[in-house]
């Protein structure tokens, strides 16, 4: 009898460390993986980026850029705009594995940051999933298909100043326990060809 009422409390704690341990070591995996999934992705995007033929960047014409007239219709491509924040990308990289034969181009590359229904970019979880913002990243090339870059991105957009282009980068997950896990990237490439 006293033996059961000395080991019952401490079977009872080592059971709740165990659960704590393990809830511990999923919660890292979850936040690692997220982690190796934004470095594939970042990696991706500064490998062609680095490429990339400057004078080729454009994006979408956003009301500000009609009313300065650099656009006639929003949506239109148009050249990058220094120094201002961007959700798409349209440009053509250098081919080779050194990148830097600007005489031979690759297809025209697009990237386009999405948001998934039920969500404004306002900063706000609108769908209630406890994700602001969330969205699809894809890639066209050449005009083909929508490829599918990242789901579950909070934020994209890139600045470009001069022959340097920042990125950031967010993308979130859930766990079956409802808790989210946010991993960032803000990169800055210096492009080599112009």
């Amino acid at each position: 009898m006293i033996v059961s009422l000395v080991c019952v409390p401490l079977l009872l704690g080592v059971i709740s460390t165990t659960t704590k341990v393990a809830d511990t070591v999923t919660v890292n995996d979850q936040s690692s993986e997220n982690e190796q999934s934004l470095g594939v992705i970042v990696e991706r995007l500064v490998k062609e980026l680095r490429a990339g033929h400057r004078a080729s960047f454009s994006t979408k014409a956003i009301a500000d850029d009609v009313t300065a007239m650099r656009a006639s219709a929003i949506g239109e491509w148009i050249p990058a705009v220094e120094a201002t924040p961007r959700k798409n990308l349209r440009f053509t990289s250098a081919e080779g594995k050194i990148s830097m034969n600007a005489v031979l181009a690759t297809d025209t590359r697009e990237y386009d940051y999405f948001l998934d229904a039920g969500e404004s970019d306002n900063g706000m979880d609108d769908d209630g999933d406890g994700m602001i913002d969330e969205g699809t990243l894809i890639l066209r090339r050449a005009g083909g298909p929508a490829l599918t870059v990242a789901r579950g991105v909070e934020a994209f957009e890139y600045e470009v100043d001069g022959r340097a282009i920042r990125l950031l980068i967010r993308i979130a997950r859930r766990d079956e326990k409802g808790r989210i896990y946010r991993v960032s990237a803000t990169p800055t490439i210096f492009v080599r060809n112009s």
